[in-house]
């Protein structure tokens, strides 16, 4: 009786890279279902009185607007920049950094 050694290769197959596209339809669609959600559980734990959420929605509503355009101005540079990977110059990339700095700064002021 021979006591070799033994080796099992294991092959893996390659995986597939598959892009998810999601159209910028979609996207919105989803997003405003996610504010619709986000509101209705605010409604549900804050328990306002008439006299306060008369006050307070339309507060909420403008904090909710501005919100809107800046994650949209990040989104946008995301988009960009991940469609242009590998592309940009480097004066290409401090702009991105400028501008991601600066619509972060905005974000945290806002909040």
């Amino acid at each position: 009786m021979s006591w070799g050694t033994r080796t099992n290769a294991q092959t893996t197959p390659p995986q597939e890279s598959t892009q998810h596209v999601i159209s910028k339809q979609d996207l919105d669609l989803l997003r405003k279902d996610l504010r619709s959600k986000r509101k209705q559980l605010i409604a549900q734990n804050l328990r306002l009185t008439d006299d306060e959420a008369t006050e307070f929605w339309p507060v909420y509503d403008q904090y909710v607007s501005e919100l809107i355009v800046i994650n949209d101005k990040k989104f946008g540079l995301i988009q960009d920049y991940a469609g242009n990977w590998g592309k940009l110059t480097n004066e290409q990339s401090l702009s991105f950094i400028r501008e991601s700095t600066i619509t972060a700064e905005v974000h945290a002021d806002r909040v």
